[in-house]
């Protein structure tokens, strides 16, 4: 790839034999600031907005399928810089938060799970910079932080693991920042109801230098509703030690202390993890959560953690159509926060369906997405379709028979 004096991308290639040499190019896109390559295309544009072309087996592009694209599809907006590698890519935007998307299977991602992912993922807040290795990742907070996840076969985690079956889903403290830390878990809290304690995040990690933290603080710092909201805690001495909370309805804020100064941070760990978000209303817009913790001398980097409620799937109908036919299946997307057109739509298939393709994607950007079905031979699918706000996504599963 070559970016040109005046922001133009383009792609250049050596075609010939061994006399005869030529140069082939092809205008990629305008108005770039930087590209990144690594057997597929992503690139940042002017307006912040991130592109990506080409492979995309792994899910690497983020556009919710696995079908390669021949021309540049956007995928985020606010990005400040992108990174690739073989089948994964990682991204940061103007608020310091890393997303991630593509091949997972040691870990790499960083999200908590050995799943690929065809939708960017956030896995990390106030990052500085990221390093791609082909099976791991490492990311640079802003506060000196040095954490590492994915493979370490050959020990390249830095946390004293190695060989085949050495991996990390979640991203470990390794060197670096003196002061105490907090990590909040990928994606969002999912709110599927109201009048329930939801868990905040059940895989929040803490870290202390001392091994002892002295205070916590979570406050919802985005669209508080302070009539509905609440954060929850239970003390359990037995687990947690001599940690306590009050709660201030007005500010949203929950305060964690330890009587003594001085509990473990596994203590802290699990009075964190034992934090219930609870609403009686779950309201449209998404809250943002903001936790910190304290050793006494020092207060950590804050990270957050989003509480959503999940985009809709309606109107979705079992469907039957015969073979040689192409068939329309209808249904209806919407979001609380996100409008209708910034939703994105596709469908799964199981490996055996009568049904032609394993991803396909939903035509329409209003309201009503469509996809267009055809089939290879007699039998009934399951056909899970999908929809994601770019957070949080929902699946249905509705029946297609073809006779």
């Amino acid at each position: 790839m070559l970016l040109d004096e005046k922001s133009a991308l383009w792609f250049v290639s050596e075609i010939g034999t061994d006399t005869t040499v030529v140069w082939e190019t092809k205008r990629v896109a305008e108005s770039v600031v930087s590209a990144a390559t690594g057997g597929h295309l992503m690139f940042i544009k002017k307006d912040g907005t991130l592109w990506a072309e080409g492979a995309n087996d792994r899910g690497q592009l983020g556009d919710g399928t696995r079908t390669e694209r021949n021309t540049p599809v956007k995928v985020a907006n606010r990005v400040v810089a992108v990174y690739v590698n073989q089948g994964r890519t990682a991204f940061l935007k103007d608020d310091g938060k890393l997303w991630v998307m593509g091949a997972n299977d040691r870990g790499q991602l960083g999200d908590g799970t050995f799943e690929d992912r065809t939708r960017p993922v956030r896995v990390a807040t106030s990052v500085a910079h990221v390093a791609i290795g082909r099976e791991h990742m490492a990311i640079l907070r802003k506060n000196g932080e040095l954490l590492t996840v994915g493979g370490a076969r050959n020990g390249q985690l830095g946390n004293g693991q190695v060989g085949e079956g050495a991996k990390r889903a979640k991203p470990v403290h390794i060197a670096g920042n003196k002061k105490p830390s907090v990590l909040t878990s990928a994606g969002a809290l999912r709110l599927s109801k109201a009048n329930k304690n939801y868990t905040l995040d059940a895989d929040m990690q803490v870290w202390s230098k001392s091994g002892k933290l002295s205070q916590a603080t979570l406050t919802i710092s985005k669209n508080l509703r302070a009539k509905d909201d609440r954060l929850v805690f239970v003390a359990n001495p037995r687990q947690m030690g001599d940690i306590s909370g009050t709660y201030s309805k007005s500010k949203g804020k929950l305060t964690l202390k330890s009587a003594s100064g001085g509990a473990t941070v596994a203590q802290w760990q699990k009075a964190l993890r034992a934090v219930k978000f609870q609403t009686a209303n779950r309201g449209s817009k998404v809250r943002e959560v903001t936790i910190a913790v304290y050793d006494g001398s020092a207060k950590s980097a804050k990270s957050t953690r989003l509480v959503d409620r999940p985009p809709k799937i309606s109107e979705l109908k079992a469907l039957t159509f015969s073979l040689g036919d192409t068939a329309r299946l209808k249904f209806k997307v919407s979001d609380g926060e996100t409008a209708a057109k910034s939703l994105v739509a596709w469908a799964t298939l199981a490996k055996e369906s009568p049904l032609h393709g394993k991803v396909i994607d939903a035509e329409g950007t209003g309201a009503t997405r469509v996809l267009t079905l055809t089939a290879w031979k007699r039998g009934t699918a399951k056909l899970n379709v999908h929809v994601s706000d770019g957070i949080l996504s929902t699946t249905k599963t509705v029946k297609v028979t073809v006779k």
